[in-house]
């Protein structure tokens, strides 16, 4: 006689999914305040949230996990792309020479 196997897989709950979102922002903070460290740069004036907040709604999808491990996969390359900029910077100045100047900058918004 052939068993029948029969899957049975947990919902995702409101506790999963901000659980993965605090694991998320927390990776992507930690990156940024070690490269700010790394470059001795102060840290950044704009509040970027560094991913997405909890959710509280009380019905959680598995989609809302799946958009933290996007948004953390976004944020986390855009953090990266923002320091490698700083790194190139920093050798290129090396290269010729020269020193890297504080450009002071105001955001419009």
């Amino acid at each position: 006689m052939e068993k029948k196997v029969i899957r049975i897989e947990a919902e995702p709950t409101r506790e999963d999914a901000n659980r993965i979102i605090a694991e998320r922002r927390e990776t992507v903070r930690a990156y940024v305040l070690e490269k700010l460290r790394e470059f001795d740069m102060p840290q950044p004036v704009c509040d970027l949230r560094f991913g997405l907040w909890p959710f509280r709604s009380e019905n959680p999808y598995g989609e809302i996990i799946n958009a933290a491990n996007y948004m953390h996969s976004a944020m986390m390359n855009a953090w990266y792309f923002f320091f490698e900029a700083e790194h190139l910077r920093r050798e290129l100045a090396e290269l010729k020479g020269r020193e890297i100047e504080d450009v002071k900058c105001t955001v419009l918004g």
